[in-house]
Parts: C-alpha cells; sequence; structure tokens
C-alpha cells in the first residue's frame, strides 16, 4: 500500500458496517444524501483497538441520523491515561482524503490535506470535523483522527441520538469485546460522556 495512514474512529464510525458507507457508498440514514463511494477502493487493511488520548464529548445535531441528536468528537488536548475507546482502520493517504470529505460532507477538492501534514495539526475543513489531529506513529506509520478545531457552543438544547449511541455500542462490542470491556463498562462509558455533555 502507498502512503499508509491509521484512521483513528471514537464514534459510530467504530461499527465497520458505518465506516464502510463511506468507502463503497451508499445511504447512512433514511432521508440523508447518499455517500459517493471512494475512488481508491473500498478495501481496509487492518483494523484494531486504539486508546485515544483525548476525552469523548457529544455536541451538534446531525441531519444524518433518523432521530437526530448530538454526536461524537474528542477534546483537542490530550489527557492522561488515554481515556477514550477507539478503532483504527489501516487506509491508504487516498481513501483518508474520501473519507475527510464525507466526514465534512464535501468534496476532496475542498479539502487541504497533504500526506506530509499528517504529523502536524492541521484545520482541514470549513465543516465540523475540521481539525486533522496526529495521535503519534505505529511502527512508522501516522495515525490521526478528526474532530472540532474548538468545542460547538450549540444555541439549541442538545438531545440524544438513539440511532447514533445504539450504533456507537455496536461498534465498541466489535472493536472490544468481552472480556476487554463488558456491558456494563460500555454503558457507563457512555452514559459518562452523554452527562457530562448535558445530554
Amino acid at each position: 500500500m502507498s502512503k499508509p495512514v491509521w484512521y483513528a474512529c471514537y464514534g459510530s464510525n467504530m461499527s465497520v458496517a458505518r465506516f464502510r458507507i463511506y468507502l463503497e457508498g451508499g445511504t447512512r440514514a433514511a432521508g440523508s444524501k447518499v455517500d459517493p463511494p471512494c475512488p481508491a477502493g473500498a478495501a481496509i487493511a487492518d483494523s484494531r483497538p486504539f486508546m485515544i488520548n483525548r476525552r469523548l464529548y457529544f455536541a451538534r445535531s446531525s441531519p444524518n441520523w433518523d432521530d437526530g441528536g448530538a454526536v461524537a468528537f474528542v477534546e483537542v488536548r490530550p489527557t492522561e491515561p488515554a481515556p477514550t475507546y477507539g478503532r483504527l482502520y489501516l487506509l491508504s493517504f487516498e481513501q483518508l482524503h474520501h473519507v475527510v470529505a464525507r466526514e465534512n460532507s464535501t468534496v476532496v477538492e475542498r479539502i487541504n490535506l497533504a500526506y506530509d501534514d499528517l504529523s502536524r495539526a492541521a484545520t482541514v475543513s470549513t465543516g465540523w470535523y475540521d481539525h486533522l489531529l496526529p495521535l503519534g506513529t505505529i511502527n512508522g506509520i501516522p495515525v490521526v483522527t478528526l474532530t472540532a478545531g474548538s468545542r460547538p457552543k450549540d444555541d439549541a438544547p442538545l438531545k440524544r441520538s438513539n440511532i447514533y449511541i445504539a450504533t456507537m455500542s455496536a461498534g465498541l462490542a466489535e472493536t472490544y469485546p468481552w472480556p476487554l470491556l463488558s456491558l456494563d463498562l460500555a454503558k457507563a462509558y457512555l452514559d459518562e460522556a452523554l452527562i457530562a455533555s448535558g445530554l
């Protein structure tokens, strides 16, 4: 694979079925826009658990979920020990570029991204997930995630998206099967972040 990169997910994209929509194309939810397939292909070279040293929170209200509601982000500043359960996908840089565009509901031509820049934080878009955050390397391969460059200030009260939380829970169970993470601990983990976010 030329120019490989590990993409770290922490929200609904921990569910591989949900994440594959970005690569294979398709509809994320009833009434939402259709995602185009990735021109670089849909194959995921590898996947593994990864703890992210940024704190999880929820914000915004996404129309891409049938019941609307808040979606996941992580803080820009690091926190130790790493508090957020994540999942890594090994992609080509071209696939990552496509995913960044889809995360921000735009096209790759509007994404400011270069492989040589993956080692430093950068603003890559004007969308919700506008901030590329480097998380180190694994065997020389960069690890990055996306989040908001600054914590969104929501005008209206936040609400939970039960569908989003269920998808995120499924991704946690896939990535951290018992005994790595029990169902009770997974629920407590999500509840803590939801409550801290005012949900």
